[in-house]
């Protein structure tokens, strides 16, 4: 009897808090950008003649939509990562407080080919060949798109190429220089965009494991922060885990407490606590966040991290 009350003791005292779970995003390196953090950009300079499209306007266009991009970090709740919530880009106007200059040239051309072919045709094998004159339309479009990315250390030069032609033949519509330039454009402007779409979003359910705490006053505070994690408020779910873990000191609140700094945005403090409870697919998806993490570091993006 005594050993069922001690343990009936126990239990009430070491109180349970439970698991919960969200859809959030992870984020990791696409691929790398040209840009940097603070860009100064030099019009692009039209050598040619035909100003059917306007290469400059279409590159500055992408360029300022990254200068103003926010990532939202819940697929349902307004908040993001700490050091998403704001641009990562930044257009100015001093070139030399540059982290790169962007200049650079682009050339549209448009033809017409109109050649003649010597085509040849028999009644019967008895009888000679006999020659004709075929006419062979084609019509093309031709960009070329030559930006100059000046770092510090050195230049990135980097050509875009784009060609269209259409010929005229029997069974095939001929497709009008007009119709040609369109194509062109919408080419330019995917390869625009996934040129500088270098942060990939992948949605992953969060779980948060269960964790035993002594402190009621904990339990007490937990009836608040069960709604923290679906309502995106990322900062008090993990001081809420931190007190946990200061107080258990167990592997499944420095689970959770990880949780929480990588929702946050901050990686290595992340990394820290995961290491406690290792998992396979974890340490995957904090790998590729690492060298996210790191890369805007270096392209001279200033992370300012939570640290709760």
């Amino acid at each position: 009897m005594k050993k069922i009350l001690a343990l009936l003791i126990i239990f009430i005292s070491v109180c349970s808090v439970k698991s919960q779970q969200a859809d959030y995003y992870s984020y990791t390196l696409r691929n790398d950008t040209p840009l940097r953090a603070k860009i100064f950009y030099n019009s692009l300079i039209n050598i040619g003649v035909n100003n059917d499209i306007n290469v400059d306007s279409m590159l500055y266009g992408s360029i300022v939509k990254n200068a103003n991009r926010i990532y939202r970090g819940n697929i349902k709740a307004n908040s993001s990562v700490s050091w998403l919530l704001s641009p990562l880009i930044t257009i100015i106007d001093n070139k030399n407080d540059a982290d790169v200059v962007i200049s650079g040239t682009y050339l549209l051309e448009k033809n017409n080919n109109i050649t003649e072919k010597v085509m040849y045709e028999t009644s019967s094998k008895y009888v000679s060949q006999i020659p004709y004159f075929e006419v062979e339309s084609v019509n093309e479009v031709n960009l070329v798109a030559i930006i100059n990315y000046q770092y510090v250390n050195n230049t990135v030069v980097d050509t875009i190429v784009i060609n269209f032609d259409s010929k005229r033949g029997p069974r095939t519509k001929q497709k009008s220089l007009a119709k040609l330039v369109s194509n062109c454009e919408k080419e330019l402007g995917n390869k625009l965009y996934y040129k500088f779409d270098f942060i990939k979003r992948t949605v992953h359910n969060y779980k948060f494991t269960k964790v035993k705490v002594k402190d009621k006053s904990l339990k007490e505070e937990y009836k608040s922060a069960k709604n923290f994690l679906k309502d995106g408020h990322i900062v008090k779910l993990g001081s809420f885990y931190k007190k946990a873990y200061e107080e258990s000191g167990s592997k499944e609140a420095a689970y959770c407490l990880g949780i929480c700094y990588e929702l946050a945005g901050n990686y290595p403090k992340a990394l820290e606590y995961y290491k406690q409870m290792p998992d396979f697919h974890t340490k995957t998806r904090m790998k590729n966040s690492m060298k996210l993490y790191n890369y805007l570091s270096e392209m001279g993006v200033k992370l300012q991290v939570e640290n709760f």
